[in-house]
């Protein structure tokens, strides 16, 4: 156990987790972990392609959270925990309600990614030519969490041209919940 405080009377105790290295949150500390080429966000591993910027100031303040962009910067990568979500199915179907503002390609489907099961949908921008591509993981020891990655760009024409892209495959093959 280590304790960070912010003077004598604000302290935060945390636990550094078991072998996996993950630091458990207590009292309103998240971190987001790198060790030996890998990041975790909670109990999900990941990997970042080689050369992929990471905004250091990102429009998010959410707790868990992380916005890569390629060395090109024509698209926009976003990684997060979600908490209090519902269904996968429902979350997807959020980016296209009438609130939202948008169009799906096609109806969301469902996805398996690193031991999670969750559905995806693109989502493709009413008034201009953007298009999201959204994921929701389920994750198997949380009611209401999930793992969430997303992808922006601004030529909806190209999303799944990038889908496709070698780096987004292999981000996508080294998800992993542990």
């Amino acid at each position: 156990k280590i304790t960070f405080c912010r003077n004598d009377t604000e302290c935060i105790p945390f636990t550094i987790g078991s072998s996996d290295g993950i630091i458990k949150e207590k009292g309103g500390i998240y971190m987001i972990r790198y060790d030996n080429g890998n990041f975790y966000m909670k109990r999900v591993r990941f990997r970042i392609p080689n050369n992929f910027f990471i905004n250091s100031d990102p429009e998010s303040t959410d707790r868990y959270f992380i916005e890569l962009r390629p060395p090109e910067n024509d698209y926009i990568l976003r990684v997060r925990i979600l908490d209090d979500c519902k269904d996968t199915f429902l979350e997807t179907c959020n980016y296209f309600s009438e609130d939202a503002g948008g169009t799906p390609a096609e109806p969301p489907s469902a996805i398996s990614v690193g031991g999670m099961t969750g559905h995806h949908v693109i989502v493709n921008g009413d008034t201009v030519k953007t298009a999201n591509y959204y994921a929701h993981l389920a994750m198997p020891d949380s009611k209401d969490e999930h793992f969430y990655y997303y992808i922006e760009v601004k030529d909806s024409e190209r999303m799944r041209a990038i889908l496709d892209f070698p780096e987004i495959k292999w981000f996508v093959d080294n998800i992993q919940y542990i």
